[in-house]
């Protein structure tokens, strides 16, 4: 939640910039189950791939800083992300 509130360090804004990134992901998603639209996904889909790229160095930052809970959060994040974005590229082909 720090990351939202005081979003100024480089966690923070990769945090910040992962979940806007999610969240149009989803919600482009839920809008194309619900209204059948096909919307080009390749610029979105490639936004997100970067964004979540972007988590793997500070990962490996927070682990090497001993700091487990933001290595944990990060991770965690990240494959949440993954998974978006895998079951986006599925519905993509």
């Amino acid at each position: 939640m720090k990351a939202f509130l005081k979003g100024s360090d480089e966690v923070g804004i990769a945090l910040q910039r992962a979940v806007a990134a999610r969240f149009l992901l989803v919600a482009t998603l839920e809008n194309s189950k619900r209204t059948g639209e096909k919307p080009d996904l390749k610029p979105l889909l490639q936004s997100a791939r970067d964004e979540s790229a972007n988590l793997n160095p500070l990962i490996a930052q927070a682990e090497k800083a001993g700091q487990t809970s933001l290595a944990e959060a990060l991770s965690f994040t990240h494959r949440q992300f993954l998974a978006i974005i895998n079951q986006m590229e599925n519905r993509v082909g």
